[in-house]
């Protein structure tokens, strides 16, 4: 279980939660690879990051990306992402993770961003903030690889100083 500090405040779907708030969703005594980042500063549209770790199994996850107002993909989660039955309002990163078929076919909501220094969640969070989003949850930020997975969980320390 990954533990955070937490304010009460807001809420997400009806459900009361804190201005910042992350945990790891158990199953069957195992920590499932599926990381819940919520920063929600006061109620707006729902907006879920769909980040490229291993895409979520559990209902919780899942019901957020069920619900949610709109969902920003990291561009290697758009194909998981489609092929669950649900489209993106944007993708985006450097571009180099997305199947060409998919680039031409959603070619009017591709944002590239091609900065070396930032992996694709980080991308995804500032291209949300750059739209005035405040209530975003991210899913799928663990799992796959190991150096994603610590660059995604670095991003609480960075966005719990930017979004307080």
């Amino acid at each position: 279980m990954v533990s955070c500090k937490a304010r009460s405040s807001g809420k997400i779907n009806g459900v009361k939660t804190p201005d910042f708030a992350c945990r790891s969703i158990i199953e069957g005594g195992s920590c499932v690879s599926t990381l819940i980042i919520i920063f929600n500063l006061m109620k707006s549209e729902s907006i879920v990051i769909l980040a490229n770790g291993n895409f979520p199994q559990s209902d919780i996850p899942l019901g957020y990306l069920r619900n949610a107002d709109k969902i920003i993909c990291c561009d290697g989660a758009a194909e998981d992402l489609i092929g669950f039955g649900l489209n993106p309002a944007a993708i985006v990163g450097d571009m180099d993770s997305i199947p060409e078929k998919l680039k031409s076919r959603f070619a009017s909501i591709l944002q590239p961003d091609y900065d070396e220094n930032s992996n694709d969640l980080t991308k995804a969070a500032r291209y949300c903030l750059s739209k005035g989003y405040n209530d975003i949850v991210i899913v799928g930020a663990t799992g796959k690889r190991e150096d994603h997975t610590l660059g995604n969980i670095s991003l609480l320390a960075e966005y719990s100083e930017t979004l307080a």
